[in-house]
């Protein structure tokens, strides 16, 4: 933001790196689930990150909120997802995380 100018909203921006190793003999089906925050409020935008590695699924088994990727792994293969979001609501106003009904 250019120095002088007042935000009117407050932002939480978390990133993640996620790595998994398939360390079998042979190649395995990897399926890989994590949760995006998901607003109840009208004020509340949630935005996942564009350095996020794009899912095979949103809102996966009808779960809202709910990421996942599914690949097949070689065997010794190695892969990295980055899973990233933003929080963003008024000023002055405060945010809660809590787990939300499953």
């Amino acid at each position: 933001m250019p120095a002088g100018l007042l935000s009117t909203a407050q932002t939480d921006e978390r990133e993640f790196k996620l790595t998994v190793r398939n360390g079998h003999v042979g190649p395995i089906r990897v399926a890989l689930e994590d949760q995006l925050p998901v607003s109840e409020v009208e004020d509340v935008k949630v935005e996942m990150l564009s350095t996020t590695t794009p899912p095979t699924e949103r809102d996966a088994r009808s779960r809202r909120g709910v990421m996942a990727w599914t690949f097949d792994a070689a065997a010794g293969e190695k892969r990295e997802i980055i899973f990233g979001w933003s929080v963003r609501w008024p000023a002055g106003k405060a945010v809660a995380y809590g787990q939300g009904q499953s």
